[in-house]
């Protein structure tokens, strides 16, 4: 982010950058009912929004700059408009806001348009507006801000299990069934540590882990398929050179030849061994998702801890 620049080289060119953007938003808010928004003036086919938009991650964003540029400035004008802008989280999506309400908690949507046909819930556009609320709170101590935040993690709890592709083992984009690039896998993995190191609710930490062994897994994997394809044109060399009794290639492949084999087998082991672990990560998720009974609600007072 380009406060971070600011801050690291403390340069009057970063500082310019940095305001310059801070100003942009505040010049280019759009006001609605009792709150502010930042519109996307582009269509998105995906999930058939039409040009101008908004969303949960652009609030968030937005928030999180302006916040920070009244920390550094202490011009108020910064965070009344992040304080407006924070406001589109209690609307729902139907009535111009961004956020889902549901039995769990809500949810901000990244791509928000009134009568939308379907839910994306991109979970990285939902964390980033959780991020960018938390910053808010974190400066202004608003509980307002703490209220949008925590309703917001209790659904983040509630769905990550679907975003966790257990039959690829690997992370989805959305809950519509869009598998995540690279990319956004291992933004999900950081994000997680983010929401973790915030909230040090465990459910996080345990979904990192396990996605970051969804990743170790591919490139084991990776690398084992490699070695497969190269296996069988050692193999055919060496042949060659046994049949034609050429002993200076014959030595040097027979050492490549059980390179391989033994890289093969220590891979393949290392694969197990993720299996393990991610085994044993399912375990404790599904051990930390079980609720109470309503009998140890009732005696135990466990169900606001489980939350």
């Amino acid at each position: 982010m380009i406060i971070n620049q600011y801050v690291s080289s403390g340069s009057n060119s970063s500082r310019d950058k940095f305001l310059n953007c801070s100003d942009w938003l505040v010049e280019n808010a759009v006001r609605k009912d009792g709150y502010l928004v930042w519109e996307s003036n582009f269509s998105w086919p995906t999930y058939d929004n039409t040009a101008p938009f908004i969303s949960g991650m652009t609030q968030g964003h937005a928030i999180e700059l302006l916040t920070n540029a009244y920390n550094y400035t202490k011009d108020k004008k910064y965070i009344n408009y992040a304080k407006e802008g924070l406001k589109a989280f209690f609307i729902d999506i139907n009535e111009g806001g961004v956020t889902y309400k549901d039995a769990n908690g809500w949810w901000y949507e990244e791509y928000a348009q009134p009568n939308m046909k379907i839910q994306p819930r991109v979970l990285n556009g939902h964390i980033f507006a959780l991020l960018g609320i938390y910053k808010y709170y974190d400066i202004t101590g608003d509980e307002q801000a703490k209220y949008i935040f925590d309703m917001g993690t209790m659904d983040l709890k509630a769905y990550l299990a679907y975003f966790d592709n257990k039959e690829i083992q690997w992370t989805n984009y959305d809950l519509v069934g869009n598998v995540a690039t690279s990319g956004y896998h291992n933004l999900h993995i950081d994000l997680l540590g983010k929401m973790y190191n915030i909230t040090s609710s465990s459910i996080f930490n345990l979904y990192k882990n396990k996605w970051t062994n969804y990743s170790l897994l591919k490139t084991k994997e990776n690398e084992v398929r490699q070695l497969e394809f190269l296996k069988p044109k050692i193999m055919e060399e060496l042949s060659k050179s046994l049949l034609e009794k050429n002993k200076n290639k014959v030595k040097p492949l027979e050492q490549g030849l059980t390179k391989i084999e033994l890289d093969i087998k220590k891979k393949n082991d290392e694969i197990s061994l993720i299996h393990g672990n991610i085994s044993q990560l399912n375990q404790s998720i599904n051990q930390l998702s079980l609720k109470p009974d309503e009998e140890d609600i009732e005696n135990k007072g466990w169900w606001q801890f489980w939350k």
